[in-house]
């Protein structure tokens, strides 16, 4: 069907009308536009923040979508193709990794004594997604919110725990099985921006205070690494 413009001040006959109601009915409604009324692109809004629809039911978007704001999808979302995000989704890739990573023949450093903890060393983000999120001097800097956390460090019997300096408490605690500590998808929440650090100790007056107390260098041409901690904002 062809659209057939109705010039003001002019007559329109009843076909012309129907042709137009015929156009919309049965074809694509297109954006018009300009003085000759022709089909644009790029130009016009559906609705506004003001004045908007209220459901939207189609079969089928077939090109691009692109959502300048907050998404919320009610239902079951199914992709039957490939989905690319120009940035990070939110729940996508929100996580880092952080290491003990030394130079090759370098130990893993020395931990409290006695039962007491002190920090250890935190060298290299591997991985960071999170935004706002920073490794300096041994702390971790985390935002504000709810992550679970994976950690494991070599160590001569040493527990390891991540210590939040802000708080002042232990926001993961770590098991210790042959010489090393781990802890698996533990659950915390910072209530603000947090300063996070690995702690660790032994029992003993003596192997705490050594080099290598978290870890021996293996010497093999390669950096050591001596342990992690991945963390996951959920």
């Amino acid at each position: 069907m062809t659209w057939v413009n109705l010039v003001d001040g002019l007559p329109a006959d009843a076909d012309e009308v129907m042709l137009d109601f015929y156009h919309v009915a049965q074809g694509n409604v297109l954006p018009r536009g300009g003085a000759s009324f022709s089909p644009t692109a790029s130009v016009y809004d559906l609705g506004s923040t003001a004045y908007r629809w209220d459901q939207l039911y189609v079969n089928e978007i077939a090109s691009s979508v692109t959502f300048s704001g907050p998404a919320t999808f009610n239902g079951t979302v199914s992709f039957t193709g490939e989905v690319t995000f120009s940035s990070l989704m939110s729940g996508s890739r929100n996580f880092l990794i952080a290491c003990n990573i030394q130079a090759d023949g370098v130990a893993g450093g020395s931990c409290g004594s006695s039962y007491a903890y002190t920090a250890t060393a935190l060298s290299t983000l591997t991985v960071n997604y999170i935004t706002g999120a920073t490794l300096s001097a041994n702390v971790l800097t985390l935002p504000a919110g709810t992550y679970l956390c994976n950690f494991s460090f070599v160590n001569d019997a040493a527990k390891c725990i991540l210590w939040d300096t802000a708080a002042s408490t232990t926001a993961v605690i770590g098991d210790v099985f042959n010489q090393s500590s781990k802890a698996l998808f533990q659950e915390f929440t910072l209530a603000t921006t947090s300063a996070l650090v690995v702690k660790a100790t032994v029992a003993g007056t003596i192997v705490g205070a050594t080099s290598t107390a978290m870890g021996h260098p293996t010497s093999f041409g390669e950096s050591e690494m001596y342990g992690f901690v991945a963390v996951y904002k959920i």
